[in-house]
């Protein structure tokens, strides 16, 4: 309720303003076409400063806010093991974005503002009705049109003499004359009602008219509406006057018919108040706006349409929003051990804000080594990139995120720092926190290159492997081909091998020429694994349909690719298009549970890949999410906690076209139930839990295949059956009747090789 009525006063505002700077300056003083133009434009351009807002944040540095110097304090570290000093940072890091973001059009505020709200409904109630009216007389004036008889005039418009006309008006083309006028009084009217047509005055009015009956509450579409007719008529009477003429008797005419009837759908003889057009065709000042005025007109509009759409967002705000910045800082901690038996005096330590975009210049802790053991604290409010290098010459450093509320090992030997992220919420995080963060950025660093090319924008690929990578963008150019590689879990390492190539489907081969933007041979950055590396092959003729990466010189049989890591079937994606949500699911949180928000993911067709595709928040103890599906997949639901941690337990269902889910956390207990897809569903999973729970092995089988044999023909019962394996594939393929198997499912289950 509260957006509808900012929209409405915005809306009635910007028209006030609108209309009131054509009164004051633009009236009287303005060509008759520019005057037209304005009034015609003021609606839309009153709906577009109601409906839009666009925030536009100022590109800014990033600034770290953590101080150089540390302090040691003593810590007594776990018992059994040595003491150390803990190296700890009292500030905590904050930043700014230079993301832009714009608000959804106004019809989808709209929709979702009043969606369930009377006001809809009487407002489009009474909408309609004005326009049926409007409708019904000008088909009325068609109808009349079409059965009297009519002649062409030299200029080729239709002429209507009939007793029927009660006073002259034209309608599109056609002008209607009643019979009782003489020649000379016909004459000039005939000239006045021509002029109308001649500046095609019918196609404002049928614009206006429909926009005023969709605004009617605005009382300025109505001003707007009578202004607009008064012009047509000063430029038709203008035209009357540089015919030649007489001023007098065309005024003694106006005069004359003044009290006649005419249509308000029709460009009338007598709309405009006499004595106005009477002081305009005598002392017109129309035309005489100059460029200053003109100029001074454009500028009014801009800023105008600025001050109603334009907002300086919020940095901080967004940069909140976006990296889900806690409210208060929580310690990460780094236990470092070296390994080997070199000397490792110091590590130092850097962090970064800016995208991920670590800057070497300043650390912002050098941290001791004691005993081949060192370790850090910092206080942070959101997930950090961060940077560990020893401070031995040559030393190479390893470049981690650095996680509020999460302690990370590191084992620095006499080559390299590995990492032991041995904490699922680590991981979690990190996931939550880069998927908003390319979400934010349209999955753009300012770092990224430029890379110049024919694009495939939109790609497709399938991951075999460890780690798990995508392809982003394949860019060709006359001297290579440029794939932008990611990975889904960028908490891991991404590892490109120099020696990858790729192939196409007829036998060619083009190997890696270079790292444009990223590493090769070794771990990328938090920011390459986040929005992409850039590496460059031989060049690839443009017309190839499909490529493959190998990360690894493995032969190109995906089934003998164990060790190594690929990206297969990379080609074209068609375009995603908009699709209304045809799947819900509703979640709500009993009295007493903590759960402040869930994250939802989605597991591709091969269950080897996911991605997070929603972070909803709990409001009233309920959350609601819709999406699009083109066919069943699987998602897992997993509750977050106010403190920014996240639950180590996830719900695990499909999202099903065409289907409603209803979720219920009861004692920290998912209950699954809604259409009757998913109550089969949940029948068969609380059967099977309860058979594994409570039955030995032998007495387990025969409860499931019985169970699945009763029900064998409910898809929920076979979706459940079929994801968890709770039998074998062939046993459930014999049990399965045809119209299961040839169901709405029949992809999905050959896909998974029922």
């Amino acid at each position: 309720m509260t957006e509808l009525l900012i929209i409405l006063v915005k809306l009635i505002l910007s028209s006030a303003l609108l209309y009131a700077f054509y009164w004051f300056v633009l009236r009287n003083k303005a060509s008759y076409t520019m005057a037209r133009l304005y009034l015609l434009l003021l609606p839309f351009v009153s709906i577009a400063m109601s409906g839009l807002t666009f925030k536009v944040i100022q590109p800014q540095p990033v600034v770290v806010e953590v101080s150089s110097t540390s302090t040691s304090t003593p810590s007594t570290s776990e018992e059994g093991s040595d003491a150390l000093p803990v190296f700890y940072s009292g500030s905590t890091a904050t930043a700014s974005s230079n993301a832009e973001s714009t608000a959804p059009s106004l019809f989808t505020r709209f929709c979702e503002a009043f969606s369930s709200d009377w006001l809809l409904y009487a407002w489009a109630v009474i909408a309609v009705v004005l326009i049926v009216i409007a409708l019904y007389h000008m088909i009325g004036l068609y109808v009349m049109s079409r059965r009297m008889k009519s002649q062409t005039t030299p200029e080729g418009f239709k002429l209507i003499r009939s007793p029927e006309v009660p006073a002259p008006c034209s309608f599109a083309k056609t002008v209607f004359m009643p019979t009782t006028l003489t020649s000379n009084n016909e004459d000039l009217i005939l000239r006045h009602e021509k002029a109308h047509i001649r500046h095609a005055h019918f196609v404002d009015v049928w614009v206006m008219e429909l926009m005023t009956r969709l605004l009617w509450f605005n009382p300025l579409m109505w001003l707007t509406r009578n202004e607009l007719r008064n012009v047509h008529e000063f430029e038709a009477d203008h035209d009357v006057m540089t015919s030649g003429a007489d001023m007098s008797t065309y005024q003694t005419l106006l005069l004359a018919q003044v009290m006649d009837n005419g249509s308000d759908y029709a460009n009338g003889f007598n709309h405009s108040f006499i004595r106005r057009r009477f002081i305009e065709m005598k002392y017109s000042t129309a035309g005489t706006l100059g460029r200053i005025g003109k100029a001074g007109m454009c500028l009014w509009v801009v800023l105008l349409f600025c001050s109603f759409t334009f907002k300086e967002a919020d940095t901080e705000t967004v940069f909140k929003a976006s990296l889900l910045e806690l409210t208060e800082a929580q310690m990460f901690t780094v236990e470092g051990f070296v390994e080997g038996y070199y000397d490792e005096p110091k590590v130092n330590i850097y962090l970064a804000d800016d995208y991920m975009h670590i800057k070497e210049d300043k650390p912002v802790a050098t941290v001791p080594v004691v005993d081949r053991k060192f370790r850090f604290q910092i206080p942070l409010k959101k997930v950090t990139a961060g940077l560990m290098r020893s401070t031995r010459k040559g030393a190479k450093g390893v470049e981690l995120f650095f996680v509020p509320n999460e302690t990370v090992k590191l084992h620095l030997t006499d080559k390299d720092f590995y990492v032991e992220p041995d904490n699922y919420g680590y991981l979690q995080k990190i996931e939550r926190t880069v998927t908003a963060l390319q979400n934010a950025t349209g999955w753009q660093s300012p770092h990224l290159p430029k890379v110049k090319g024919t694009k495939w924008e939109n790609v497709e690929s399938q991951s075999v492997g460890f780690p798990v990578l995508a392809v982003k963008e394949v860019i060709f150019s006359k001297d290579e081909t440029v794939l932008r590689i990611t990975t889904d879990y960028p908490a891991n390492s991404m590892v490109i091998n120099k020696e990858s190539y790729l192939t196409d489907g007829k036998g060619g081969r083009y190997k890696m020429k270079r790292a444009v933007f990223g590493k090769l041979n070794e771990d990328n950055s938090p920011e390459v694994c986040t929005f992409g590396g850039y590496y460059a092959f031989e060049p690839v003729p443009e017309d190839v349909e499909e490529l493959n990466f190998m990360a690894d010189q493995k032969p190109e049989d995906v089934a003998l690719m164990i060790e190594g890591t690929g990206i297969f079937h990379i080609k074209k994606a068609p375009k995603e298009a908009d699709h209304e949500p045809n799947f819900k699911v509703d979640i709500s949180v009993s009295q007493g549970i903590g759960d402040s928000g869930y994250l939802i993911s989605m597991y591709d067709k091969t269950m080897c890949r996911r991605k997070q595709i929603a972070d909803i928040s709990v409001v009233n103890r309920k959350a609601s999410f819709a999406t699009y599906v083109d066919e069943p997949r699987m998602v897992d639901l997993t509750a977050t906690f106010p403190d920014g941690s996240i639950c180590t337990h996830c719900v695990r269902f499909p999202f099903v076209p065409g289907e409603h889910a209803e979720v219920k956390v009861m004692n920290g207990t998912f209950y699954l139930t809604g259409t009757t897809f998913y109550k089969q569903y949940s029948d068969a999973d609380e059967l099977i839990e309860n058979a594994e729970k409570y039955h030995k092995q032998e007495e387990t089988r025969a409860l499931l295949l019985d169970y699945l044999k009763k029900h064998a023909d409910e898809e929920g019962c076979v979706m459940r059956y079929m994801h968890h394996d709770v039998l074998p594939r062939e046993t459930i393929l014999s049990i399965i009747p045809d119209k299961v198997k040839n169901g709405r499912f029949k992809d999905f289950l050959q896909f998974n090789n029922i």
